[in-house]
């Protein structure tokens, strides 16, 4: 069904590295590229989430309130959403889309033969990194990446997916090929400055 989309990503990975003769080079490009693709649907998320985090404190009264009326607390939270215009689907729906995209994209670089080629002259992006040196910066990125696209949420499961899910990948990265987990360190790197330049137009524009 995707075979167009994964012949498209290869191509431009060689395109890139036909241009750079680096395909450590051409997987940032691609990334770059990908995110910039998909910028509208990120905003989209990023705005979702910012607004959902902003009515938490309201959410947490109303599951004190009612937390014995599931049905009731149901209902005023919803109609809470509604009157402060809060998709509570918002933040997934653009990440359910992007979805077939990541796991063609996860596929090429898993199965793509860079002939031995080292990125900066260490890292074979066909083999795992020996040196953990990425896989360790995955953990870093991961969490930074939770913390800033979920600003304000300070419940005890949150602050505990802070904790175990950056583990975890940097767990899955350690057996990743190098060009796998150098896409997902740029993508996770790029969504944060994303998430900043964002927050920093919104405190601009409410200044003016």
């Amino acid at each position: 069904m995707f075979d167009w989309l994964y012949t498209l990503l290869r191509n431009i990975i060689e395109f890139f590295y036909g241009v750079t003769h680096s395909y450590g080079v051409a997987i940032i490009l691609l990334t770059v590229v990908i995110k910039l693709v998909l910028y509208p649907l990120t905003i989209k998320q990023i705005k979702s989430m910012r607004e959902m985090a902003k009515i938490q404190p309201l959410v947490k009264e109303l599951q004190q309130k009612y937390k014995n009326n599931p049905q009731e607390l149901n209902k005023k939270t919803m109609e809470l959403y509604k009157e402060h215009g809060v998709n509570p689907f918002g933040g997934c729906l653009p990440m359910l889309i992007q979805l077939p995209i990541l796991w063609i994209l996860f596929r090429l670089l898993n199965g793509y033969n860079f002939g031995g080629a080292k990125f900066l002259g260490l890292w074979d992006l066909s083999k795992p990194d020996p040196y953990y040196v990425l896989p360790i910066l995955i953990v870093v990125l991961s969490f930074l990446q939770q913390k800033v696209m979920s600003p304000g949420d300070d419940t005890s499961q949150n602050k505990t997916m802070l904790i175990i899910m950056p583990l975890f990948i940097g767990y899955i990265s350690l057996k990743l090929p190098t060009g796998v987990v150098l896409y997902w360190g740029i993508s996770s790197f790029l969504d944060i400055i994303l998430r900043y330049y964002i927050d920093f137009k919104s405190k601009k524009s409410a200044v003016s």
